[in-house]
């Protein structure tokens, strides 16, 4: 909400696990989730996931984070991450959804002439970032041991271990 109780965005989220989309942004004449990021730190690298409850955990661990509403980043989100001037990791999910929209950063990051960014997804064993912070893991550990570069050698690999 605004500071004077206007509500300019909703989103929510899906109940089962099966439903798509994921998260639903209901179209709104006044903000679309492809125009927003959930808020995080400038000059500095910035894991982007895709929802707050995503964002708000890794923030909890002491990382800075943000969220794209969603698996399908816009370019105007990727965009306003480079003007911040921070590096990217992607840390969407593991699922399908997932993998499509860390697919389409890299593609972003193509068409804007970007450096090369790097990935983190959740551990295999939790279904995102916020189960993890819910059991006590410990996640910033675990992205300063996990996080890889998102090039030819980790699609191989990523391909390889989940055949």
């Amino acid at each position: 909400k605004k500071p004077d109780e206007t509500l300019f965005y909703f989103q929510a989220r899906a109940v089962l696990a099966s439903d798509y989309p994921k998260y639903l942004n209901p179209e709104s004449t006044q903000a679309r989730s492809s125009a927003i990021l959930y808020p995080f730190k400038n000059d500095e690298s910035v894991m982007v996931c895709e929802g707050p409850l995503d964002a708000i955990s890794l923030q909890l661990a002491g990382i800075n984070a943000t969220a794209t509403m969603g698996s399908s980043v816009s370019k105007f989100q990727i965009e306003t991450i480079k003007d911040s001037g921070c590096d990217i990791i992607i840390a969407y999910d593991n699922d399908t959804a997932g993998k499509l929209g860390a697919a389409k950063i890299e593609e972003l990051r193509k068409d804007l002439m970007l450096p090369g960014i790097s990935i983190c997804p959740p551990p295999r064993r939790y279904k995102d970032w916020n189960e993890a912070w819910q059991k006590d893991f410990d996640i910033k550990e675990y992205v300063e041991t996990h996080t890889q570069a998102y090039d030819t050698d980790y699609l191989i690999n990523t391909n390889i271990k989940s055949w």
